[in-house]
Protein backbone atom coordinates (compact mmCIF):
# COMPACT_ATOMS: atom_id res chain seq x y z
CA UNK A 1 0.00 0.00 0.00
CA UNK A 2 0.98 3.56 -0.07
CA UNK A 3 -1.48 6.21 1.34
CA UNK A 4 -3.56 3.39 3.12
CA UNK A 5 -0.11 3.61 5.60
CA UNK A 6 -0.83 7.42 6.16
CA UNK A 7 -4.08 6.78 6.79
CA UNK A 8 -3.71 4.75 9.41
CA UNK A 9 -1.23 6.86 11.13
CA UNK A 10 -3.96 9.51 10.72
CA UNK A 11 -6.45 6.59 12.66
CA UNK A 12 -4.00 6.64 15.07
CA UNK A 13 -4.20 9.94 16.33
CA UNK A 14 -7.25 10.18 19.11
CA UNK A 15 -5.58 6.65 20.74
CA UNK A 16 -2.13 8.61 21.32
CA UNK A 17 -3.11 12.78 21.05
CA UNK A 18 -0.09 13.48 23.01
CA UNK A 19 1.80 12.31 20.04
CA UNK A 20 3.05 14.28 17.44
CA UNK A 21 1.26 13.09 14.05
CA UNK A 22 4.63 13.24 12.49
CA UNK A 23 5.70 11.04 14.94
CA UNK A 24 2.65 8.70 13.75
CA UNK A 25 3.03 9.37 10.14
CA UNK A 26 6.58 8.37 10.11
CA UNK A 27 5.59 4.93 12.21
CA UNK A 28 2.95 4.29 9.88
CA UNK A 29 5.39 4.71 6.84
CA UNK A 30 8.91 3.36 8.82
CA UNK A 31 9.50 0.47 6.34
CA UNK A 32 9.75 2.74 3.50
CA UNK A 33 11.77 5.31 5.00
CA UNK A 34 14.13 2.31 5.60
CA UNK A 35 13.88 0.68 2.22
CA UNK A 36 15.53 3.36 0.29
CA UNK A 37 18.27 3.53 2.47
CA UNK A 38 19.13 0.08 2.02
CA UNK A 39 18.55 0.19 -1.83
CA UNK A 40 21.12 2.86 -2.27
CA UNK A 41 23.19 0.94 -0.07
CA UNK A 42 23.15 -1.99 -2.68
CA UNK A 43 21.68 -4.38 0.37
CA UNK A 44 18.12 -4.52 -0.82
CA UNK A 45 17.03 -4.57 -4.34
CA UNK A 46 14.63 -4.00 -7.29
CA UNK A 47 13.36 -3.96 -10.53
CA UNK A 48 11.15 -1.63 -12.23
CA UNK A 49 8.98 -4.13 -14.16
CA UNK A 50 6.28 -2.49 -16.03
CA UNK A 51 3.07 -4.68 -15.90
CA UNK A 52 4.11 -6.64 -13.28
CA UNK A 53 0.97 -5.56 -11.31
CA UNK A 54 -1.77 -2.62 -12.77
CA UNK A 55 -1.08 -0.38 -9.67
CA UNK A 56 2.53 -0.74 -9.14
CA UNK A 57 5.10 -1.72 -11.76
CA UNK A 58 7.89 -2.90 -9.42
CA UNK A 59 9.52 -6.49 -8.63
CA UNK A 60 10.53 -5.90 -5.07
CA UNK A 61 13.21 -9.02 -5.37
CA UNK A 62 15.34 -8.61 -1.93
CA UNK A 63 14.10 -6.96 0.90
CA UNK A 64 14.05 -8.93 3.93
CA UNK A 65 15.55 -6.28 6.09
CA UNK A 66 12.83 -4.02 5.95
CA UNK A 67 9.62 -5.71 4.75
CA UNK A 68 9.97 -8.98 6.45
CA UNK A 69 7.59 -10.06 9.00
CA UNK A 70 10.60 -10.65 11.29
CA UNK A 71 12.29 -7.49 10.43
CA UNK A 72 9.26 -5.98 11.14
CA UNK A 73 8.47 -7.31 14.45
CA UNK A 74 12.12 -5.85 15.16
CA UNK A 75 11.54 -2.11 13.73
CA UNK A 76 8.50 -2.13 15.73
CA UNK A 77 9.89 -2.97 19.12
CA UNK A 78 12.55 -0.96 18.43
CA UNK A 79 10.64 2.43 17.74
CA UNK A 80 8.09 1.54 20.77
CA UNK A 81 10.70 1.20 22.77
CA UNK A 82 12.19 4.30 21.79
CA UNK A 83 9.76 6.39 22.02
CA UNK A 84 9.05 5.08 25.26
CA UNK A 85 12.67 5.93 26.33
CA UNK A 86 11.96 9.56 25.59
CA UNK A 87 8.26 10.27 26.30
CA UNK A 88 7.45 7.70 29.11
CA UNK A 89 3.61 7.24 27.63
CA UNK A 90 3.18 3.63 27.54
CA UNK A 91 -0.26 3.57 25.67
CA UNK A 92 1.21 5.76 22.80
CA UNK A 93 4.62 4.06 22.70
CA UNK A 94 2.17 0.58 22.10
CA UNK A 95 0.24 3.04 19.21
CA UNK A 96 3.80 4.08 17.65
CA UNK A 97 5.63 -0.02 18.13
CA UNK A 98 1.93 -1.50 16.51
CA UNK A 99 1.93 1.55 13.67
CA UNK A 100 5.46 -0.38 12.80
CA UNK A 101 4.07 -3.67 12.64
CA UNK A 102 0.65 -2.94 10.52
CA UNK A 103 2.85 -1.51 7.59
CA UNK A 104 3.76 -5.35 6.93
CA UNK A 105 0.29 -6.63 7.43
CA UNK A 106 -0.76 -4.07 4.61
CA UNK A 107 1.53 -4.41 2.64
CA UNK A 108 1.18 -8.14 3.12
CA UNK A 109 -2.48 -7.65 1.81
CA UNK A 110 -1.38 -5.44 -1.29
CA UNK A 111 1.54 -7.03 -2.81
CA UNK A 112 2.44 -9.88 -5.20
CA UNK A 113 3.62 -12.90 -3.27
CA UNK A 114 6.94 -10.66 -2.82
CA UNK A 115 6.89 -10.38 1.22
CA UNK A 116 8.97 -12.63 3.15
CA UNK A 117 8.21 -13.73 6.62
CA UNK A 118 12.42 -13.78 7.29
CA UNK A 119 15.71 -12.47 6.06
CA UNK A 120 16.32 -16.28 5.31
CA UNK A 121 17.11 -16.83 1.22
CA UNK A 122 14.69 -19.87 1.39
CA UNK A 123 12.33 -18.16 3.32
CA UNK A 124 8.60 -18.46 2.51
CA UNK A 125 6.70 -15.11 0.49
CA UNK A 126 3.34 -13.81 0.86
CA UNK A 127 1.00 -11.13 -0.55
CA UNK A 128 -2.68 -11.49 -1.30
CA UNK A 129 -2.34 -9.40 -4.37
CA UNK A 130 -4.90 -6.47 -4.12
CA UNK A 131 -2.49 -4.74 -6.63
CA UNK A 132 -3.93 -7.04 -9.17
CA UNK A 133 -7.00 -4.85 -9.53
CA UNK A 134 -6.88 -1.42 -9.48
CA UNK A 135 -10.49 -0.12 -9.12
CA UNK A 136 -10.18 -1.97 -5.91
CA UNK A 137 -6.73 -1.02 -4.94
CA UNK A 138 -8.40 2.63 -5.38
CA UNK A 139 -11.34 1.92 -3.25
CA UNK A 140 -9.65 0.02 -0.38
CA UNK A 141 -6.86 3.33 0.01
CA UNK A 142 -9.03 5.72 -0.71
CA UNK A 143 -11.42 4.52 2.12
CA UNK A 144 -8.75 4.23 4.14
CA UNK A 145 -6.97 7.75 4.00
CA UNK A 146 -11.30 9.04 4.01
CA UNK A 147 -11.43 7.15 7.80
CA UNK A 148 -7.72 8.38 8.34
CA UNK A 149 -9.09 11.80 7.70
CA UNK A 150 -12.03 11.97 9.99
CA UNK A 151 -10.46 10.41 12.92
CA UNK A 152 -7.25 12.69 12.66
CA UNK A 153 -10.05 15.69 12.97
CA UNK A 154 -11.85 14.16 15.75
CA UNK A 155 -8.32 13.45 17.49
CA UNK A 156 -7.50 17.26 17.12
CA UNK A 157 -5.32 17.57 13.98
CA UNK A 158 -6.20 21.47 12.77
CA UNK A 159 -8.79 20.83 9.80
CA UNK A 160 -7.57 23.37 6.79
CA UNK A 161 -4.14 21.63 7.53
CA UNK A 162 -5.49 18.52 7.41
CA UNK A 163 -7.19 18.48 4.04
CA UNK A 164 -3.97 20.39 2.20
CA UNK A 165 -2.01 17.14 3.30
CA UNK A 166 -4.61 14.88 2.49
CA UNK A 167 -5.25 16.44 -0.97
CA UNK A 168 -1.16 16.76 -1.67
CA UNK A 169 -1.21 12.59 -0.67
CA UNK A 170 -3.94 11.55 -3.05
CA UNK A 171 -2.05 13.73 -6.10
CA UNK A 172 0.73 11.84 -5.11
CA UNK A 173 -1.15 9.32 -5.33
CA UNK A 174 -2.87 9.56 -8.37
CA UNK A 175 0.51 10.57 -10.08
CA UNK A 176 2.10 7.10 -9.07
CA UNK A 177 -0.72 5.31 -9.93
CA UNK A 178 -1.03 6.51 -13.41
CA UNK A 179 1.76 8.22 -14.03
CA UNK A 180 4.96 6.51 -15.99
CA UNK A 181 7.06 3.85 -14.60
CA UNK A 182 10.37 5.48 -12.14
CA UNK A 183 12.75 5.96 -14.53
CA UNK A 184 15.68 3.93 -12.81
CA UNK A 185 15.42 1.72 -9.43
CA UNK A 186 18.23 4.09 -7.66
CA UNK A 187 15.53 7.36 -9.07
CA UNK A 188 12.68 5.85 -7.19
CA UNK A 189 14.63 4.56 -4.08
CA UNK A 190 15.89 8.43 -3.83
CA UNK A 191 12.26 9.37 -4.69
CA UNK A 192 11.63 7.80 -1.70
CA UNK A 193 13.21 9.52 1.07
CA UNK A 194 11.06 12.42 -0.18
CA UNK A 195 8.54 11.05 2.26
CA UNK A 196 10.47 12.42 5.59
CA UNK A 197 8.93 15.78 4.21
CA UNK A 198 6.12 14.12 4.52
CA UNK A 199 6.74 13.37 8.30
CA UNK A 200 7.75 16.86 8.94
CA UNK A 201 4.65 18.52 7.25
CA UNK A 202 2.67 15.98 9.23
CA UNK A 203 4.30 17.23 12.43
CA UNK A 204 3.78 21.05 11.39
CA UNK A 205 0.09 20.59 11.28
CA UNK A 206 0.00 18.87 14.57
CA UNK A 207 -1.51 20.59 17.88
CA UNK A 208 0.08 17.95 19.75
CA UNK A 209 0.94 19.81 22.95
CA UNK A 210 4.55 18.33 23.56
CA UNK A 211 5.57 16.98 19.90
CA UNK A 212 8.35 14.73 19.39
Amino acid sequence: MFIGHYAVALMAKPAAKETSLGTLVAAGIGLDLVFPLLVLAGIESLKITPGITPVFPVDLVHIPYSHSLLASLGWSALAGAAYWGRRRLPRNAMVVGLLVLSHWFLDAASHRPDMPLTWAADTAKVGLGLWYSLPLTLAVEGSLLALGGWLAYKGGVPPKSLALLLGFLVLMYLGAVFGPPPPSESAMAASGLGQWLLVWWAAKIDRAPRPL
